[in-house]
């Protein structure tokens, strides 16, 4: 009798599992962090002028820095969901400011570190 093993809230085969968890894996290049997933993902938006991340009690929280804002979250939360799978054992927390036509640095939180700028 196979074993099975619950994968969200469907019943699957360990040989299934196997196929899925290869599937995680192949979804981030050999050799790149999350950070260069989250430049890579974030940077295709392209009212996106800067990304700045903080880590704070185990979560990332990620700022994207745009001019205004406008009607371009359904693309950038999709290449937000893009990270956060490619990423599964990291917990994000994705947030949006606006620059306002100020240096992006100037709309980031103080403690953040710059990991993309265009």
């Amino acid at each position: 009798m196979a074993t099975t093993h619950r994968v969200k809230t469907a019943t699957v085969s360990k040989t299934a599992t196997a196929r899925v968890v290869a599937r995680k894996v192949r979804a981030v290049p050999p050799g790149e962090g999350h950070e260069d997933t989250l430049r890579t993902k974030l940077a295709k938006v392209a009212e996106v002028d800067a990304v700045y991340v903080e880590v704070e009690n185990g979560v990332i929280h990620v700022y994207s820095i745009v001019h205004d804002m406008g009607d371009f979250y359904e693309r950038l939360m999709a290449q937000e969901k893009a990270v956060a799978k490619a990423w599964p054992q990291i917990r994000f927390d994705f947030h949006v400011r606006a620059h306002q036509g100020r240096q992006p640095d100037q709309a980031a939180p103080p403690f953040a570190q710059a990991i993309y700028c265009r």
